[in-house]
């Protein structure tokens, strides 16, 4: 049995627990989990993606060296090339290279939907805190809080749809009413989601975000690395919520 033979056996192998398949790196035979490169030929030799006490082991192979993938004497320090005499070894850091790879993906996914989950809470917090005068104050361009979380419940609205429509390989819709600072657009989602009591907008806001956030847990981690469009919109909204936060940390500290 060859080296990329025993490359698809590795695949077969791993694709019961994961999501891998076979693919090419840089013109070079490669096995990836969820869209990112785990493992990769070079010549007869195999290179692994590792960390740790994994990383470790790999080193202590017999032949085992740091993967310089052009021999410029650049090595990628993750990632450990394992001589072919050593292939019975393979299969054991394939999995573990597998793990690895898997469990970052997995990692990015917690880090994007806790980040969203904390901001929101900051702004809810400052927004419930705030005195009944303070609550029609506008703060913001031409917003009071009541406008605030009005744009908020409509971009929670806007945000699942769009990770949706990505996932379906489409442009999501909301592109089509791009302005300077989606001025227009914002003021449509206000005109459509405010209300005139700040407890019942807390309690929709909360509901829309609660929505929003229970069908991201759904999405499975790999979709948040191969479809890194989807991260970006997650992330853009988890920063501009901060600053929102900021805008009204500002006004308590007025009050």
């Amino acid at each position: 049995m060859n080296e990329s033979q025993i490359l698809d056996e590795i695949a077969t192998e791993l694709g019961a627990d994961h999501d891998v398949r076979p693919g090419n790196w840089f013109g070079k035979r490669c096995l990836k989990v969820g869209g990112k490169v785990f493992a990769a030929l070079q010549g007869n030799e195999l290179a692994f993606k590792l960390a740790g006490e994994a990383h470790a082991e790999a080193l202590q192979v017999e032949g085992a060296h740091l993967f310089d993938p052009r021999g410029k004497g650049q090595p990628m320090k993750e990632w450990i090339q394992i001589p072919a005499a050593q292939s019975s070894t393979w299969s054991h850091f394939a999995r573990l290279a597998c793990e690895y790879v898997a469990g970052a993906a997995q990692a990015e996914k917690d880090e994007i939907i806790s980040g969203l989950v904390a901001a929101r809470k900051k702004i809810l917090d400052a927004a419930s805190s705030l005195s009944p005068g303070a609550q029609d104050e506008v703060f913001l361009g031409e917003w009071s809080v009541k406008d605030l979380l009005a744009h908020m419940e409509g971009w929670d609205h806007t945000n699942l749809k769009a990770v949706q429509e990505i996932l379906a390989g489409q442009k999501p819709g909301f592109w089509q009413h791009f302005d300077r600072d989606w001025k227009s657009y914002n003021a449509q989602l206000v005109a459509e989601y405010k209300r005139g009591d700040l407890a019942e907008l807390v309690a929709a806001v909360e509901q829309s975000h609660r929505q929003l956030i229970d069908y991201l847990q759904t999405v499975p981690a790999d979709e948040y690395v191969k479809r890194k469009q989807i991260a970006s919109l997650l992330r853009a909204e988890t920063q501009d919520e901060a600053e929102h936060h900021r805008q009204l940390e500002e006004v308590l500290s007025r009050s």
